[in-house]
């Protein structure tokens, strides 16, 4: 069962869309697909890494947001990851 309670995340704030109706009620036995974008390290300047080369294993070490922080982001919620592209 999800938590009861919420961390408000700097940044995340939005405000809701104006044209949006509710049209029901949620069923809570019904799956659902969300998409989170979650912000990895800062990336380098174009010119940092030029003529070298990067392992995609390194690559992902240096500047992914990682499964681990996306998991941790989800699963206090009760949310089942199935994919992620990250």
């Amino acid at each position: 069962m999800a938590s009861k309670s919420h961390v408000v995340l700097p940044g995340s704030k939005r405000a809701k869309d104006p044209t949006a109706k509710k049209i029901g009620e949620i069923d809570p036995n019904q799956r659902m697909e969300v998409t989170l974008g979650l912000a990895g390290p800062k990336l380098p300047d174009a010119d940092e890494y030029v003529g070298q080369t990067m392992t995609e294993e390194a690559l992902a070490q240096k500047f992914s947001t990682g499964l681990p922080s996306a998991t941790r982001m989800v699963v206090p919620w009760g949310v089942t990851m199935t994919r992620s592209f990250l």
